[in-house]
């Protein structure tokens, strides 16, 4: 809150010091939950918006440049005037401050009208990358949607977060597509966490308070904002806007829970809302549908199974029934009011006609379709008959179907042959996330195996990696800047020589005094590039791991205890060791060899310290590695961790499984199509 007098205390004689002291009172705070008071206290400046009808200022450190701060607080001012506008409630507080601190665990905290951020997460030098602009400007938006959701309605799981920062992110940079992001990266990343038996329901009770870093985390915000999103589409987006506004007003000043919010949608849209919503924040998991095609009687069905990431559910895993958006396209439009409340039905189509089923991707589920269905679909991919959406989604579920067993990897290799000649940047993006997937986990195979995996690749990246030959320009677009970087740092991975002769030149004008040689967005990529395959150790701290050269990670490792790297840098230092079987096992080595100091040093239920267990562990591919992580976790105290042991333990099962499954598959597909000899 503001100041509202001080008082200036003349030292008493009764005690030794004689320096003066001053008396601050500050105006007394609305009605608000404890968590989130804040007070800071340092030698700071400041940069101030008027933009807004309060003053929004961004504090930060005198040794951090004040101008770094421009963007943030002219971003934060405008999206308080948007939120204000759209929620129809006025933000309470009569100011608004945001500050960088220099050593923060988490990426921010939503303290009422004092919103702390890492310094390294909030500040913005004038010419940022795409990539990055776009991660801040997400992560302003989300504190801030917290000013409403969270802070003036305590409610006790964020649900409609995700909706709120897509909505903001949209309104101001709609060439951004905030909403194709919202299906590669926020949908994806629950999905992926949602697939192991280690999850939970978005609504978990809290029985101790070293569980609370494990619970609220990607399944808590992701999953649960996109159960959101699928109510948005169902209900229609005014409906729902409606309901929101309600609740707001209804709540002001108080906490609710869930089930505040269902009944507020419920009177704004008639719809028993309870009952479509609440299975999907009360039960863990999400379903797979499978489509079959029967031409004898004309009809298309769908059954629907829990997903598992590990490919072995088991019947007693398998008895939630989800009440399933289905979201059906076919030529006449997207049917958003069927919804699957069985395990098995037929759809109202017709065998051979054409559809797709979760238009979009705005509904949680993954969808197995038959070889000739995905081939149809694949061709409407081609021709661009499908929406971006649908591309990124198809290719997202049949990568997470191929690992976890339902569909051949042979299979998803001649369906990403419909892509060659896609030019979108989210549909490339889960492409080579499914390219990164694969690779590490055929990490500890044979060297030919690997080869004729980043030869496929290269063939698939070539054309438009060598148009691009390393050149950004001012010119481009933040999504055309973050495709080509994305095309450039792929084809450097899989080897391509040309790409990578292009990146080891801009690091050697760089290094030589041209300060514009490496455009910002390519900078980490062309950093990563230098480390990799030209030897450089002095690069930024998130490539350094990308080394393959022995002492070069010896000398890295040593940089994790024996510097003062903070502890929120440690995972940008040592995840992209995962990038190398040498630098997994170097990792690996390192963290058992150092647990005292680590564990001493971060309590087992801080999110650091998970990340730490994770990064360690997450590289591993093959049932020795398993079995090795089970004997030392088997003695060790992991209050407030174990979900984390119990993820890595998954996530190494998952990749051992794959490869034993579709060793053979993979090896006679590469050879036939001439990248194995």
């Amino acid at each position: 809150m503001p100041i509202e007098s001080e008082v200036q205390i003349e030292p008493s004689t009764s005690t030794a010091s004689k320096s003066i002291k001053k008396a601050v009172r500050f105006q007394t705070t609305p009605m608000m939950s404890t968590y989130l008071v804040a007070l800071v206290v340092g030698q700071l400046n400041y940069v101030e918006s008027n933009r807004f009808r309060v003053p929004v200022r961004t504090y930060a450190t005198v040794d951090q440049n004040i101008e770094h701060a421009r963007f943030v607080t002219d971003l934060a001012a405008r999206t308080l005037e948007l939120f204000e506008k759209k929620f129809g409630v006025e933000f309470s507080l009569p100011k608004l401050d945001q500050i960088a601190v220099p050593d923060f665990a988490s990426g921010a905290m939503e303290n009422w009208g004092l919103i702390t951020y890492k310094a390294a997460e909030l500040l913005t030098e004038q010419h940022i990358g795409a990539a990055r602009k776009r991660r801040v400007t997400g992560l302003v938006q989300h504190e801030i949607a917290h000013q409403w959701f969270g802070n003036l309605v305590t409610m006790e799981w964020w649900l409609t977060m995700c909706h709120n920062i897509k909505y903001a992110t949209d309104t101001f940079y709609p060439e951004w597509d905030a909403w194709t992001d919202c299906v590669t990266d926020s949908l994806q990343y629950a999905l992926h966490l949602d697939s192991l038996r280690s999850s939970h329901p978005v609504e978990v009770p809290v029985k101790h308070a070293d569980e609370i870093s494990q619970i609220f985390d990607g399944i808590s915000y992701e999953k649960g904002c996109n159960v959101i999103r699928m109510l948005s589409l169902y209900l229609t987006e005014d409906i729902f806007w409606n309901g929101i506004c309600q609740y707001l007003k209804k709540f002001k000043y108080g906490s609710t829970s869930t089930d505040d919010l269902w009944r507020c949608l419920s009177d704004a849209s008639g719809q028993p809302v309870h009952q479509l919503a609440a299975p999907w924040v009360q039960e863990v998991g999400f379903p797979v549908i499978t489509v079959s095609e029967d031409f004898g009687n004309n009809t298309v069905s769908v059954k629907q199974n829990r997903f598992l990431r590990t490919g072995d559910v088991k019947p007693e895993e398998d008895d939630v029934i989800y009440p399933v958006v289905l979201l059906l396209r076919t030529a006449g439009g997207v049917d958003s009011s069927t919804v699957m409340r069985q395990r098995e039905m037929k759809l109202d189509v017709t065998a051979g006609s054409f559809f797709k089923l979760n238009a979009d991707h705005g509904s949680i589920y993954r969808t197995l379709y038959p070889a000739p269905i995905l081939q149809r679909l694949g061709q409407a991919a081609k021709s661009s008959s499908l929406s971006i959406l649908d591309r990124a989604g198809l290719v997202a579920d049949a990568r997470e179907l191929m690992a976890a067993g339902y569909m051949k990897t042979s299979s998803f290799l001649e369906f990403v042959g419909y892509f060659n000649s896609e030019t979108n940047f989210f549909v490339w993006s889960e492409i080579l996330k499914a390219c990164k997937q694969l690779f590490a986990a055929w990490l500890f195979e044979e060297a030919a195996t690997k080869e004729g995996i980043r030869a496929f690749f290269r063939d698939l990246l070539r054309p438009m990696a060598h148009k691009i030959r390393c050149q950004l320009s001012e010119a481009d677009s933040q999504m055309e800047q973050q495709l080509k970087e994305l095309i450039i740092r792929n084809a450097v991975m899989m080897g391509d020589q040309v790409t990578i002769a292009d990146a080891k030149s801009l690091f050697r004008g760089s290094i030589g005094g041209d300060e514009n040689a490496i455009h910002p967005t390519l900078r980490k990529t062309v950093y990563m590039t230098a480390a990799k395959y030209g030897g450089e150790t002095e690069c930024a701290l998130n490539s350094m791991g990308y080394t393959e050269d022995p002492k070069s990670l010896e000398k890295l490792l040593e940089l994790a205890i024996k510097t003062d790297i903070r502890g929120q840098d440690l995972y940008s230092l040592l995840e992209c060791l995962r990038s190398s079987s040498l630098g997994t096992e170097a990792l690996w080595l390192h963290f058992t060899s150092n647990w005292d100091y680590y564990r001493k040093k971060f309590p087992t239920s801080s999110a650091i310290f998970s990340n730490l267990v994770k990064v360690s562990a997450f590289g591993f591919t093959k049932p020795d590695h398993l079995h090795a992580l089970r004997e030392f976790y088997t003695t060790k105290k992991m209050e407030g961790c174990n979900r984390a042991v119990q993820e890595a333990f998954e996530v190494v099962q998952a990749k051992a499984a794959w490869v034993t499954r579709d060793a053979a598959d993979l090896a006679t597909w590469l050879k036939a199509n001439g990248y194995l000899n």
